[in-house]
């Protein structure tokens, strides 16, 4: 399978890595949550409440506008049987860059952006809502 990162998130990558290392970005994800429910079964609205914790770290929206940067997972392009992902898809290079992403766009219940804070919390809760029916 060929990698292929969109052109943003070929500059984004070239002006993030220098400032963030993988292993910070690895511990920012330590203990991840996510939310896998059945379509219509109160899973948004689960999302919304829990963003409002004060622990509690999200990119405040399903993922489509991260994963839409990484052409070479989408369906169309890939001939899947489904639109599963696994091992084989998580090259390094793609790894990486969905952990920078998502690690950039983390905002708390106030909306403030984890790299933007002069002083970091050591460890957060990141919480993730499949953006997919399953």
């Amino acid at each position: 399978m060929q990698t292929s990162l969109s052109p943003q998130v070929k500059n984004f990558m070239a002006n993030f890595e220098p400032h963030m290392s993988a292993s910070n970005v690895l511990s920012t994800f330590k203990d991840p949550v996510f939310i896998l429910a059945a379509p219509r079964s109160g899973s948004s609205l689960l999302f919304k409440t829990l963003c409002q914790a004060p622990d509690i770290w999200s990119i405040a929206n399903e993922s489509h506008q991260i994963y839409a940067n990484f052409p070479h997972l989408a369906m169309e392009n890939s001939n899947f049987d489904s639109g599963a992902l696994g091992k084989k898809h998580a090259d390094k290079k793609t790894a990486t860059a969905l952990r920078a992403l998502y690690a950039a766009s983390i905002v708390n219940r106030n909306n403030q952006r984890f790299f933007d804070l002069p002083q970091k919390p050591k460890n957060i809760i990141f919480l993730e809502k499949t953006p997919e029916t399953l």
